[in-house]
């Protein structure tokens, strides 16, 4: 938590953050709920992002229109944003109208009153836009890995489900959902900008009067199975492809993990920054992709790491031979000092940009709460990295990034690339190859 962010109780227990700013007339609300589309009900995969959808179809009193035409003379705007872990209503409003706002909120928790014809017309949405995300190779690239490397657990969820799953749910299913999804219980909220502590209490309070009772749905996942060892390539096959989308890797790192940080470290050098390893090798060197890069994210729990790189079908064979030669090198051989006294004063230096607004420092707190961190992971932030050695970065590196086991997805046209990159990838353990409309 920020020094700047003021932590207030609140009289139903709850805990509300405040990072006040007048410079500007603007008030940003963010309420966050436990749990996400990993917790969705077993075969009805897409149901919270379409209760978020809905919610705002069927304001008791108004009409989807009207209350749409509302929100908007108010100045106001706000979205869900639905995650693995957690569900959160983010906001801003002209300051002058912030308690017009949040009433209009509280009526939208209140009661759904959305009709069956919308609610219907809501999913019928959200399946035609299962093609649109199909249509995108790198949307289609991530789903794919994700389903194959937490195969079995929440994180293999699709926030958009799919045709099977979509078609199961009801408006029934919609309504019980959103009543034990957006309850008083677990939620944590949070105001910035144009607003005094006093304030951001009482409309904190009246928002938490709309909000059920019935307990929250659990946001506690198990941790992720460790995949089948060896190396596997999923292969999504799509027609009439120039590019090749690859993303290459294997179960990461958790906040909680003691090699978090010298992880993130190693990271940033690796693939993490635009002066990293893989961007010098593939971009500047070669000029086989305008992005490759690799990744560590977070969650409750063990989340991936991976390679990413879009590159011209005919340099897709030579470009996965690079990567994979290039993790076995860093396992291998570590990374340097020079390296790591240049991005831990990067990483350092960039943290700036992280804690610059308060709507930024805002979400901090939130995200602390969300997803079960250790209170001291956004303060204590630049400490760590600057508390990080090579030898460090490098056991962790050694420890947790295995190159002989990985889970190797790539959305291409199969007839043009499959068999060349069957031949760059040693040690190939299997193949299976999908039709990207099963993706």
């Amino acid at each position: 938590m920020s020094a700047r962010t003021i932590s207030l109780p609140l009289s139903t227990g709850h805990q509300l953050f405040v990072e006040p700013d007048a410079r500007i007339p603007l008030v940003t609300f963010n309420i966050t709920f436990p749990g996400g589309y990993a917790h969705d009900p077993h075969g009805k995969d897409g149901l919270s992002r379409l209760v978020g959808r809905v919610l705002r179809r069927g304001v008791d009193g108004l009409t989807a229109n009207e209350f749409e035409a509302a929100i908007d003379g108010l100045g106001a705007e706000f979205a869900f944003d639905i995650s693995a872990s957690a569900t959160q209503l983010q906001g801003q409003v002209i300051a002058r109208n912030a308690d017009a706002f949040i009433d209009l909120l509280a009526r939208m928790f209140a009661r759904l009153t959305a009709p069956d014809a919308e609610i219907q017309k809501t999913i019928r949405e959200a399946v035609s836009e299962l093609s649109e995300a199909r249509d995108n190779d790198r949307v289609l690239l991530h789903r794919a890995f994700r389903g194959a490397l937490f195969h079995g657990h929440g994180y293999a969820r699709s926030a958009l489900g799919d045709e099977t799953t979509l078609g199961a749910i009801t408006p029934a299913d919609v309504r019980d959902f959103a009543k034990r999804r957006f309850v008083r219980d677990g939620a944590t909220l949070g105001f910035a900008g144009a607003i005094t502590p006093e304030a951001a209490v009482r409309l904190a309070e009246h928002l938490l009067a709309a909000l059920g009772t019935t307990p929250a749905i659990s946001a506690t996942l198990p941790p992720p199975s460790v995949p089948k060892a060896g190396r596997h390539l999923l292969f999504v096959d799509k027609p009439e492809r120039t590019q090749t989308q690859l993303q290459i890797g294997r179960l990461g790192t958790s906040p909680h993990d003691p090699d978090h940080a010298a992880l993130l470290l190693g990271n940033s050098i690796f693939g993490g920054s635009f002066t990293s390893r893989m961007m010098q090798e593939i971009r500047v060197k070669r000029g086989w992709s305008y992005g490759a890069g690799s990744r560590l994210p977070i969650d409750r729990e063990r989340h991936e790491f991976s390679m990413h790189c879009a590159t011209a079908s005919e340099d897709a064979a030579a470009c996965i031979a690079l990567q994979i030669g290039m993790l076995e090198k860093l396992v291998a051989e570590g990374v340097t000092d020079r390296e790591t006294s240049a991005t831990k004063k990067f990483l350092v230096k960039s943290w700036a940009f992280e804690v610059d607004t308060a709507e930024k420092r805002l979400v901090h707190p939130l995200d602390v709460v969300a997803l079960a961190l250790p209170e001291d992971y956004y303060s204590g932030y630049t400490a760590r990295f600057a508390a990080t050695s090579r030898e460090a970065a490098n056991a962790a590196i050694a420890r947790r990034l295995p190159a002989d086991d990985l889970m190797i997805c790539v959305v291409g046209t199969a007839g043009d690339v499959l068999e060349g990159l069957q031949k760059a990838i040693p040690n190939l353990a299997s193949t299976t190859v999908i039709p990207y409309t099963a993706a």
